[in-house]
């Protein structure tokens, strides 16, 4: 992965977690998901932008899941996702906090005459 390529990072996973999630032929998660996938693509982007100095951190982890479920281990697959998804909430959550105060700091200083 070239370094701080946000965009290729963002669609290989995407593609990836799309090729996952209809292997597993569950139409009613497929559907579920698929009906939130903007939030998440967006919410990713922002954080793949923000942290882009340390994709190869995310990549181990998807590369790992990948083997995992190459070899039919299942169970370390699940493992591996929820891995991921642990670490991206943390991650996303501290960048809407950043947001958030930036914003608050901002209206603050508008408010003054």
């Amino acid at each position: 992965m070239a370094r701080k390529d946000v965009n290729g990072y963002y669609s290989a996973f995407f593609d990836f977690a799309v090729t996952c999630l209809h292997a597993v032929r569950n139409q009613l998660l497929e559907d579920m998901i698929m009906d939130i996938m903007p939030c998440i693509r967006r919410m990713q982007f922002l954080s793949f932008s923000v942290r882009s100095e340390n994709l190869e951190e995310n990549l181990e982890i998807v590369q790992r899941g990948n083997s995992y479920l190459q070899n039919g281990d299942g169970e370390m697959a699940v493992n591996t996702v929820m891995e991921y998804v642990t670490k991206e909430k943390t991650e996303g959550l501290k960048i809407l906090k950043m947001g958030l105060h930036l914003n608050y700091q901002n209206a603050k200083k508008q408010e003054k005459p």
